[in-house]
């Protein structure tokens, strides 16, 4: 087990890197917290498969366990699951010394982490990230929501965990189709670091198209490390951290346009190659540069446009949580390696969208 620490001024965490540590988290949980009671939020399916294993570590360490279950995908970010879980913290008489444990992808994490940062103003938090998506990005760093019918996110708080406990042996239970989603975060991370990261992503996959186990997990490990190290000078997203937004505004506005039918992953994927084309039509990245990362992301059976046309995109993006007045901060390309935070006029955004969507 590989042990990261985040280091923040206030509320420091671990995230604990290995195989077979849902055996493990009751002991780790308990090293952290002095509660007694344990709310497991997760989703009735990942419940069936890693349930009773979790269950039993966590009662093993002393926990009475509650398993409150919420319906897979995007939709599941509302007030109605917000208020049952918090209903359920408040009838069990849970305290603040009492711990949300968030079994599952982003969703989970992000819903079980808004409920912990709101009940009685903070209880303790636990992530067990089960996606790849989850394990390399959104458990780390503080960030809890929920959806409004606007746009995702948009009501939440930063709120960090006791830890994040990431067990490899989970991605091995994963449906193919959500793996690959969870790639477009992981291209994400290869465009903001460099070549270097960038070409290991390149020559994870063999011809069959499937990611080598062993070079999979240097890539979670590589990623965490950069999101741990963005987070530990930015937490509250003043500077550096909305560099992790690469992809985000055009892809956050994909996966709202689409009813939260298109996995997240995929609409970033989607978002950072239109605005890599984007950026080359702007004279502001390489041809080859934008070249690559649209191979690459192809190369993962990811997409890297939309049918959405640019008046839909235009005007869901203006709900993103990084616009001001009459701007918004996005994220540009110069080049495989150089991302830059920029403030565009809303203008400016919708000459950016109709440059990515060009011909």
């Amino acid at each position: 087990m590989n042990t990261i620490s985040v280091d923040l001024t206030s509320d420091s965490y671990q995230i604990y890197v290995g195989h077979h540590l849902l055996a493990q988290a009751g002991k780790l949980i308990r090293s952290l917290t002095s509660g007694s009671k344990i709310l497991l939020v997760t989703h009735p399916d990942l419940n069936k498969l890693y349930g009773a294993e979790l269950l039993a570590s966590l009662e093993s360490a002393g926990y009475s366990v509650t398993t409150a279950t919420v319906s897979t995908g995007e939709h599941a970010k509302s007030f109605e699951s917000y208020q049952k879980l918090v209903s359920i913290l408040a009838g069990h008489r849970f305290t603040r010394e009492d711990i949300v444990v968030g079994l599952g992808g982003g969703v989970i994490g992000d819903l079980a982490g808004f409920v912990a940062a709101t009940y009685m103003r903070g209880c303790a938090l636990v992530h067990i990230p089960t996606s790849l998506l989850a394990m390399i990005d959104s458990s780390i760093g503080g960030k809890t929501a929920i959806d409004l019918p606007f746009g995702k996110n948009l009501v939440g708080a930063f709120y960090n965990p006791r830890a994040v406990i990431v067990d490899l042996e989970l991605l091995n239970s994963i449906p193919a189709p959500l793996l690959q989603d969870s790639y477009g975060e992981l291209i994400k991370y290869g465009v903001l670091s460099g070549h270097e990261l960038f070409n290991k992503i390149s020559l994870a996959r063999n011809p069959m198209q499937v990611i080598d186990v062993s070079r999979r997990q240097e890539l979670i490990r590589a990623c965490i490390e950069i999101k741990k190290s963005v987070v530990e000078s930015d937490f509250k997203e003043a500077g550096s951290r909305k560099l992790l937004n690469l992809g985000h505004t055009l892809g956050h506005a994909i996966e709202t346009l689409s009813n939260f039918e298109l996995g997240h992953g995929s609409c970033v994927a989607a978002g950072t190659a239109m605005m890599a084309k984007a950026c080359f039509k702007l004279g502001l990245c390489s041809y080859e540069d934008a070249k690559s990362i649209a191979e690459l992301t192809q190369s993962y059976g990811l997409p890297t446009s939309t049918s959405f046309d640019v008046e839909e995109l235009y005007s869901t993006a203006l709900h993103d949580k990084k616009s001001h007045v009459d701007s918004i901060d996005v994220a540009l390309i110069y080049g495989i390696g150089d991302v830059r935070i920029e403030r565009k006029s809303f203008t400016e955004l919708k000459q950016l969208i109709e440059s990515a969507k060009e011909d």
